[in-house]
């Protein structure tokens, strides 16, 4: 009689789907792997989402592009979250969700200009107000 099973090694990430047989004679056990399935995409483990590239291996101190957004992955591949980050000398908003913030933005009641590429400004702008008296701010798209 044999039953398939699922065992997750947590040293290598790896899947391995397999058989258990009984030996009669020994009374053990053992896993015969059949095939490897490496973890990939999105993926919830203590509670932190981590996202795997295919390979079975997290993305790792790294900006990842998904689905028109950019993330954030710390050293232990957990992303990152509602805090700012300081990367190559310029600070970036990871909203509620894990996403870098662009535009306008109130954070802790202070209000910052995230630039297109998620930057905040911090060169000194002059705000020119348009017909109808609104400012606009130079450089940040609609």
């Amino acid at each position: 009689m044999s039953e398939k099973i699922l065992a997750y090694n947590r040293g290598g990430g790896k899947i391995l789907a397999g058989l258990t047989r009984r030996r009669q004679a020994e009374q053990k056990l053992f896993l015969t792997p059949i095939s490897e399935q490496k973890k990939k995409g999105w993926q919830q483990e203590d509670g932190d989402w981590k996202y795997y590239l295919g390979n079975g291996e997290p993305v790792r101190n790294d900006w990842y592009w998904y689905d028109d957004k950019w993330y954030w992955f710390d050293g232990a591949g957990r992303m990152v979250k509602n805090t700012w980050y300081k990367y190559k000398d310029k600070w970036y908003y990871l909203g509620a969700d894990g996403a870098m913030l662009t535009g306008q933005q109130t954070i802790d009641g202070k209000w910052y200009v995230l630039n297109e590429d998620g930057a905040m400004v911090t060169d000194p702008v002059t705000l020119t107000p348009d017909q109808d008296g609104a400012l606009t701010w130079p450089g940040l798209k609609e």
